[in-house]
C-alpha cells in the first residue's frame, strides 16, 4: 500500500521501521534500508529484478556484524496500533498484510533462498513479533480489489499466538502519558 507523502500513515509506518531498526542494529545486524529505494520510475517498493520477473523486496536486508556468522535475511517490518479480532477464526487476535506483498516476500525467499521475516511491532503493547512469511501458512484470507480498505488482492492474516515474541519495546501509552505529562 503506499502512503500519501507526510501523512500519519506514512509517519507511522516510518516510525516503526526505525524503532525495528536500532534494535536490529543492537544486537550486532548491519542493516541495508532496501525500504528507501525506488524502483526504475521513481516510485514504488524496490525491486528484485530478474530475467524472468521482478519481485518486491521486503525492508531491510540484515547481515551478521558479530562474527557469529548467523545467516544473512530478508526483514519486512510492520508497525501496527494492535492485533484485531476475526471472528471467523473464534474472534481471535490476528495480524494481516496485503496477500500480494506476502506472496512477493515467499517467492523472494524462493528464488534467493534467503529467509524473509516479518517483524510486527505492536504499538500499544510494545511486543515486537516475527514470523518467517514463506514457512506458515496464513490462517484466514480476505477481500480483493472491490472491499473498501482492504489492499487491492486482499488480505492475508496470521493468529497472533502464531508469531513469536522475540522483544518488548516502548509502549505507545508510555510515550503519549510522558508526552502529556510534559
Amino acid at each position: 500500500m503506499t502512503y500519501a507523502r507526510g501523512s500519519r500513515a506514512e509517519t507511522f509506518g516510518t516510525d516503526g521501521e526505525q524503532t525495528v531498526e536500532q534494535w536490529l542494529r543492537g544486537r550486532g545486524w548491519g542493516v541495508v534500508r532496501l525500504c528507501t529505494i525506488r524502483n526504475y520510475d521513481g516510485s514504488g517498493a524496490p525491486l528484485l529484478m530478474g530475467s524472468r520477473c521482478n519481485l518486491i523486496l521486503p525492508d531491510f536486508q540484515v547481515l551478521d556484524f558479530t562474527g557469529r556468522h548467523r545467516p544473512p535475511c530478508f526483514v519486512e517490518v510492520k508497525h501496527k496500533a494492535q492485533a484485531v479480532e476475526c471472528y471467523k477464526l473464534g474472534h481471535r487476535l490476528v495480524h494481516g498484510i496485503g496477500r500480494w506483498n506476502w506472496q512477493q516476500y515467499c517467492d523472494v525467499e524462493r528464488q534467493t533462498d534467503v529467509p524473509v521475516w516479518m517483524l510486527l511491532l505492536e504499538a500499544m503493547t510494545g511486543e515486537l513479533l516475527a514470523l518467517r512469511v514463506a514457512k506458515v501458512a496464513p490462517d484466514d484470507e480476505f477481500g480483493g480489489a472491490d472491499k473498501p480498505g482492504v489492499d487491492a488482492g486482499g488480505m492475508v492474516y496470521w493468529l497472533k499466538s502464531r508469531f513469536v515474541l522475540v522483544a518488548e519495546l516502548a509502549r505507545i501509552q508510555g510515550r503519549l502519558e510522558l508526552e502529556s505529562a510534559a
